[in-house]
This record gives structure tokens, C-alpha cells and sequence, in this order.
């Protein structure tokens, strides 16, 4: 999932268009467009920066999970907590 800008609060200030480590925003007559959203690292930076806070970036549900592997995996599974260690 990409940003999403809320053009509603948006002031065009261009913190998003500058801030942006994978440039995927652009000027566009003006107003500020997501132009590469493929491109979108998910880092947080625009929304971070964003004075009027009308940038909204989740992670896809994919990058969720990975992020849970990754942190959950060093500790190992867990014993006799789960639904099938009781049988």
C-alpha cells in the first residue's frame, strides 16, 4: 500500500516531494502527486515530515508479517502454549 495524501489538509508545502529517499512524489501543476507509489519504501519519512500531517503510510500486510518472522524467529517457538500442544 502506498502513501496516501489527504489533499483535504494538504498545503502543498512540498515536505513529502523533498524529504522522500525514493522520490516517488512529484509536482504536478502545483499540487503534490504520488507519482511512483511502486517505488514506496514504507519508511514513514513523508508522513513524518508532513506539518499538516496529511500523509498516511501503512505497511502492506506482506511487510507485516516479514517484520513478525524476523523479530519472532531468534527466540524460537514457543512450548505448550499453542492449541495443538495440548493434544
Amino acid at each position: 500500500m502506498p502513501a496516501k495524501i489527504d489533499y483535504e489538509k494538504c498545503t502543498g508545502c512540498g515536505s513529502c516531494y523533498r524529504e522522500c529517499p525514493a522520490d516517488c512524489y512529484a509536482l504536478d501543476d502545483g499540487k503534490i502527486v504520488l507519482k511512483y507509489p511502486e517505488e514506496c519504501w514504507h519508511c514513514g519519512i513523508c508522513e513524518y515530515e508532513c506539518p499538516a500531517g496529511a500523509v498516511d503510510v501503512q505497511l502492506p500486510p506482506q511487510a507485516l508479517l516479514d517484520i513478525n518472522k524476523r523479530l519472532l524467529a531468534p527466540l524460537g517457538k514457543p512450548k505448550g502454549h499453542g492449541p495443538l500442544d495440548k493434544l
